[in-house]
């Protein structure tokens, strides 16, 4: 099922010469590699595919007896993207959810990177006033409860060249002083949060990481994709 892509991803990865991450986590020795397309392209939804067609049969995600390789997860994110389309989601939309660090919250996250929508993750403590401001002030293009059913359709072909610096995710800020506020973050940005993650906790490949962090927060985000990345 990747082979088809293989191309795709090396056209795009092949030639790292400006963009090249080098790191030594514990006398590990680990490359991080992307290429920029006239300096457009590191996206996550392209960073989720260099991962898939790495290490096929790695564990990505284990979620209870629920367990999926990178290649699965790939797949599941490509029909949740495709499924998002076909109910009228596009790039740079804004999909609002209510998570908890589950297999499908996860799922969700990828499946709007490679559709190219922006990840709008919530506390599933937000009082429903504050919901309804969130999902105001996004504009959100469509919106999950705690537990809904994730929309699928055929796979979607995936936004892998869009630009690094268009947002994939925001957050909102807990509205201690005020209203939650949006803080919206690039490709670029997350994808250099989670390698900064890996620097920091010294991981190594094949690693693993225990998801205790809220998936609606800076370092649970952070640590999702740290995973993909060795």
């Amino acid at each position: 099922a990747l082979s088809a892509d293989r191309e795709r991803v090396h056209q795009v990865l092949f030639n790292l010469v400006d963009n090249a991450v080098r790191f030594t986590p514990h006398g590990g020795s680990v490359t991080v590699s992307a290429r920029r397309r006239n300096g457009s392209v590191v996206n996550l939804a392209l960073s989720l595919l260099y991962a898939a067609d790495r290490n096929p049969g790695a564990e990505a995600v284990v979620d209870g007896p629920v367990r999926l390789t990178y290649a699965q997860l790939l797949e599941d994110a490509r029909r949740v993207a495709g499924g998002l389309a076909a109910s009228g989601v596009g790039a740079g939309d804004r999909v609002t959810a209510i998570v908890k660090p589950t297999r499908e919250a996860v799922t969700l996250y990828w499946g709007c990177q490679w559709l190219g929508a922006v990840y709008v993750p919530l506390s599933p403590r937000i009082s429903p006033a504050d919901l309804q401001y969130c999902l105001d002030d996004a504009a959100a293009a469509a919106h999950f409860d705690l537990g809904a059913e994730l929309p699928e359709a055929e796979s979607h072909p995936g936004a892998l060249d869009l630009d690094e610096r268009a947002p994939s995710l925001m957050l909102y800020t807990s509205g201690t002083t005020g209203r939650p506020k949006g803080v919206p973050r690039s490709h670029r940005a997350d994808r250099a949060g989670g390698l900064s993650q890996v620097l920091q906790h010294g991981y190594r490949h094949c690693d693993r990481t225990l998801g205790v962090m809220p998936l609606y927060h800076t370092m649970g985000m952070h640590s999702l994709l740290a995973m993909h990345a060795i």
